[in-house]
């Protein structure tokens, strides 16, 4: 899932409050952009994700740029970049702030029969994405995006 990385304020692993102290974290990362492996790191642990990323896109010329990353190699950040971040549907289809996975984008037999879920979902053990665009503006859509392990064989 990625490392860790040392904090002012550690996260409790389980437990009632997770939820408050990780919203914390996220308030802090804003402010202190070294934090956002762990908060990532946090929020993967806290949905039961494998992977999560920051990630701002071109809504026009649909080029990516990848800030943060926990769980994914970076072979594969690379190759999203590259490939796979011009087909993504999310910066066109998601409002603001509304949560949706892949299959509420595209049906999940197509999902899995393209080209993206063959070489880059199903080489990593991915089988499913929780996407939530935080902010769109004319050029540019910032995109937080947290790849979740499914029971799904793929």
């Amino acid at each position: 899932m990625g490392n860790f990385t040392q904090a002012s304020r550690p996260m409790t692993r389980h437990g009632d409050d997770m939820p408050v102290q990780l919203v914390g974290r996220i308030y802090d990362a804003a402010l202190d952009a070294g934090l956002w492996p762990e908060v990532l790191a946090g929020i993967c642990e806290f949905v039961g994700g494998q992977a999560a990323g920051i990630i701002s896109q071109d809504a026009l010329g649909k080029a990516s740029t990848v800030h943060h990353h926990v769980g994914i190699d970076p072979h594969y950040v690379q190759i999203y970049s590259r490939a796979h971040s011009k087909s993504d549907p999310s910066v066109a289809f998601c409002a603001v702030e509304q949560v949706v996975s892949l299959p509420d984008l595209v049906p999940y037999d197509e999902l899995r029969a393209g080209r993206f879920c063959r070489e880059w979902m199903q080489p990593q053990g991915l089988a499913d994405a929780a996407i939530a665009v935080l902010e769109k503006s004319t050029l540019r859509s910032e995109e937080h995006t947290s790849e979740l392990q499914s029971h799904h064989d793929l």
